[in-house]
């Protein structure tokens, strides 16, 4: 939707409400801050572009959002609340960010897989009630996941961590969910380090 020369997007297409189709971050934009926030008429998959850093609040509020989620950045990317209380995205999730504080809170239809690679990930699918699919870890300093999951009382409680995260992360990860850090718990049995 943005031109391929835009650097800055920050709140580009806040609030228009009567916006729609897909929305396109292309490579070039690396600020985008509340982009396309309470653009209620959006729909289908998002996309981001790979050099994006600031991504906070980029699709609040975009309740019409459906499909898979690929946030993948080759940046250290803040994308904390990224797609709060989008209410319609389904499917899988693929995220690659630093920062996923709270990205996909209250996306209550979210219901496959989770794909997580963040440095901070607290509160990152507070109330995604349905989301029931495995949890699969590949970050290598995640460092914070306070209730990660918290009130996602559907999932399968499965937890895989990729063999590369060193062990002093492992550890973490491992303590944070069978201490019920994450908001649910975890029998130690179901985590899994196999990736």
């Amino acid at each position: 939707m943005c031109g391929d020369n835009v650097v800055n997007a920050v709140a580009m297409y806040q609030d228009c409400r009567n916006l729609t189709g897909s929305p396109v971050c292309g490579d070039s934009v690396a600020y985008a801050a509340s982009m396309y926030r309470n653009c209620v008429n959006l729909t289908g998959s998002p996309v981001c572009g790979a050099n994006v850093t600031n991504a906070f609040y980029m699709f609040y509020d975009c309740s019409n959002l459906t499909g898979d989620v690929y946030v993948n950045s080759t940046k250290k990317m803040d994308a904390s609340y990224m797609f709060y209380n989008c209410r319609n995205l389904t499917g899988n999730v693929y995220v690659s960010v630093h920062d996923a504080s709270r990205m996909f809170h209250n996306c209550v239809n979210l219901t496959g897989d989770v794909h997580i690679s963040a440095n901070y990930a607290d509160y990152m699918f507070n109330n995604c009630v349905n989301l029931a699919g495995n949890v699969y870890i590949y970050s290598t300093n995640l460092s914070r996941m306070s209730r990660m999951l918290n009130n996602c009382v559907n999932l399968s409680k499965k937890v895989h961590i990729n063999h590369l995260v060193p062990m002093e992360t492992s550890n973490y990860i491992y303590n944070c969910l069978v201490n019920n850090f994450t908001g649910i718990p975890f029998a130690p049995e179901n985590i899994y380090n196999d990736l």
